[in-house]
């Protein structure tokens, strides 16, 4: 038996020898070796609870069929399934591509279901509210006449709004913010010798 390691067309010869007599013949073959399947995906994670669903993009590659762990009780044999989950909390979601000709690939990701109304958004004396935010947060708890640098994340890391406020009360008001699409958001906050980080979601 002879093994092929990649697809292709090869010349196959035949020799047939008997005694001083030998006879030969040839022919070509097409060999299409089986690549085996590669299990990827990605997806929404974080969700915001209760309105916690979570879409799944599947990039395998060589599968024909899936099957999908949410982690959570629920399976799915969709290509690019979806699931609601009903709690919050930290999820490992487990993908299994298959082909039938070679070996099963598992992947498995962790995601994550927030509730951001239980989330105290209070860090080195300072307090931000109101979240979600609409169109402006407040930054309560600063001392008057300190410098602050207020940087805002999107969720891919991408920086999104940075500014230099000088405070005149205990608070900052971070204005204008209605351009920003609905997400999460990290809003940062560099104030006297120490930084400070906020989950934020905006409607």
């Amino acid at each position: 038996m002879i093994s092929y390691a990649s697809s292709g067309s090869f010349e196959v010869t035949l020799h047939a020898i008997e005694g001083t007599d030998t006879n030969t013949t040839s022919q070509f073959i097409t060999i299409n070796v089986a690549q085996a399947p590669v299990a990827d995906f990605i997806t929404n994670s974080p969700a915001i609870w209760p309105n916690a669903e979570l879409f799944f993009t599947n990039n395998s590659t060589n599968a024909s069929s899936y099957f999908w762990d949410f982690g959570d009780g629920n399976t799915s044999t969709d290509s690019n399934p979806w699931n609601d989950y009903g709690q919050t909390g930290t999820f490992v979601v487990m993908l299994v591509a298959e082909n039938d000709l070679c070996p099963n690939d598992t992947l498995y990701q962790t995601v994550e279901i927030i509730d951001v109304t239980a989330i105290k958004e209070k860090e080195n004396n300072l307090v931000v509210y109101p979240n979600p935010f609409t169109n402006q947060i407040v930054v309560s708890g600063i001392t008057p006449n300190e410098n602050c640098v207020v940087t805002i994340y999107d969720q891919s890391g991408r920086t999104v709004c940075t500014k230099t406020i000088t405070s005149t009360s205990n608070q900052l008001v971070l204005e204008n913010l209605d351009a920003l699409a609905s997400g999460i958001y990290t809003l940062q906050i560099f104030y006297g010798e120490s930084i400070s980080k906020f989950p934020l979601v905006k409607n």
